[in-house]
């Protein structure tokens, strides 16, 4: 993973509905690129009007804001003019028992996880990251690892991983002048981890290796790395 996309939090708000504009609404959630249209993961349709939209559609899968429309015509739901979007890496989760050596394969780089949620049988993330600006084209790769040795039926555990060549934030060696913190969006597939007809409270149990991008000294962040735990539950019908 190379290339980053700055993304902010404010864009991972609701949707939220506007009666006076023709029930127009705005539009900010994942979706999938499926036959032509754009899917969100709850399967609801839309079609993509614009003329700056057909980059859309050499992508796999999109966070994307924008504003809709109840559509007329047959075949999807709603017609959406997009404002923004950026393209989400779509992986599979690595499982801990075919690692021989999960820190030498897959890093003990930090990552900021900035936001994360589950649906559609995903594991959601906004994740930044941090390197030297003078070796912006070294290799960096994040992954999500199921713990099966821990987990056990309903309770679910994982690992965010970040394997990085040249300096990241924690190296005292890096100049802050230097720092480039980069975000993207990427979503990780849990489905295959779940028993099969599982109805009920699923417990995600999420741990990784973290800097703290968010508190300043000054102009920069801190040098603080720790690991971060977090504890969430949904509901599967």
């Amino acid at each position: 993973m190379k290339k980053f996309f700055i993304a902010l939090a404010a864009m991972l708000g609701l949707a939220s509905c506007n009666i006076e504009r023709d029930l127009s609404f705005v539009v900010q959630e994942m979706m999938n690129i499926q036959g032509g249209l754009l899917v969100n993961d709850l399967g609801v349709r839309y079609s993509v009007t614009g003329n700056d939209a057909s980059d859309i559609f050499t992508l796999q899968r999109v966070f994307m804001t924008g504003t809709a429309e109840p559509a007329e015509a047959s075949g999807y739901d709603y017609l959406l003019s997009p404002y923004e979007w950026y393209g989400v890496l779509v992986k599979d989760c690595v499982k801990l028992s075919t690692v021989e050596d999960i820190d030498e394969t897959l890093g003990t780089c930090p990552a900021s996880l900035d936001h994360f949620w589950f649906e559609g049988g995903y594991i959601n993330v906004l994740s930044t990251v941090s390197f030297d600006m003078d070796e912006e084209d070294k290799p960096i790769e994040v992954n999500m690892v199921f713990d099966d040795v821990r987990s056990t039926g309903n309770d679910l555990y994982f690992i965010l991983k970040n394997k990085q060549e040249g300096r990241t934030w924690e190296d005292d060696t890096l100049s802050p002048e230097k720092a480039i913190f980069g975000s993207q969006f990427l979503s990780f597939s849990y489905e295959e981890y779940v028993q099969p007809g599982f109805k009920g409270e699923l417990a995600f149990h999420l741990e990784w290796k973290w800097f703290d991008a968010n508190p300043y000294d000054d102009k920069y962040p801190y040098r603080t790395v720790s690991v971060r735990q977090e504890y969430y539950t949904i509901t599967v019908e």
